[in-house]
């Protein structure tokens, strides 16, 4: 199944809506079990949390240590809510300019909801960050906005803007970047003591939904257009 907007294929297969629909069982089956407090899996996320202060300490966001603290930096930094927003601006801007208003309006609808439901989620929920996280990680912890924010973005390019491009070196080399940025900034919150692992599951699994979700809406509505 497949829509054609400014004269662009965007596909939207009968996979996606099953990897959608796991994607939203995983989410609310991973908040039932943080609300609950299921100790199989707080014991679980404890000790990968011990596993990773004992291996890197609790390092401070600075561009001053090894490679691997600096790039974590980065990749925490590249992960924040700011930086999302000023990069997405700029993207739909670029699609605008160049007549992909569709594409556009969808791109900033899609990112810029999942961003504030994660924001209430963190509130409904109130789960505390972990021991030890950085000072300027304030707020709650579940689900993890940077996981939130890096699926909604990267998922959103790797599924919809990557297969638009002709060049199949182009499309490998941006689809290894998409995805090494994506696992990176995931791993800076585990490295930075930011979040425990449930909050990554349940911060991509939503958001993985969310773009599934976004994009069977776009799908039926651009056919709806097309028949009128």
């Amino acid at each position: 199944m497949s829509i054609k907007r400014n004269n662009h294929i965007i596909n939207f297969s009968k996979g996606y809506l099953i990897i959608g629909i796991i994607c939203s069982l995983i989410f609310g089956i991973t908040c039932f079990l943080i609300q609950t407090n299921f100790q199989p899996l707080i014991n679980m996320e404890q000790s990968l949390m011990e596993s990773f202060q004992k291996t890197f300490n609790y390092p401070q966001m600075n561009y001053d240590g090894e490679f691997l603290q600096t790039f974590m930096t980065f990749s925490a930094t590249l992960g924040n809510p700011i930086a999302y927003i000023i990069i997405t601006a700029t993207f739909a801007l670029v699609l605008f300019i160049n007549k992909f208003k569709d594409l556009s309006l969808w791109f900033l609808g899609v990112i810029s909801t999942g961003g504030l439901l994660g924001a209430v989620m963190k509130r409904i929920f109130q789960r505390p960050r972990p021991m030890g996280h950085l000072i300027q990680d304030k707020g709650f912890s579940f689900p993890s906005g940077h996981a939130i924010g890096s699926t909604l973005f990267f998922l959103t390019i790797l599924l919809v803007f990557i297969p638009l491009i002709k060049n199949k070196g182009i499309r490998i080399c941006i689809s290894m970047l998409s995805i090494g940025l994506w696992a990176a900034i995931l791993f800076s919150r585990l490295y930075f003591n930011a979040h425990y692992l449930g909050d990554l599951i349940a911060g991509i699994s939503f958001a993985s939904f969310w773009v599934l979700a976004g994009l069977y809406v776009y799908n039926v509505t651009s056919k709806e257009k097309s028949a009128k």
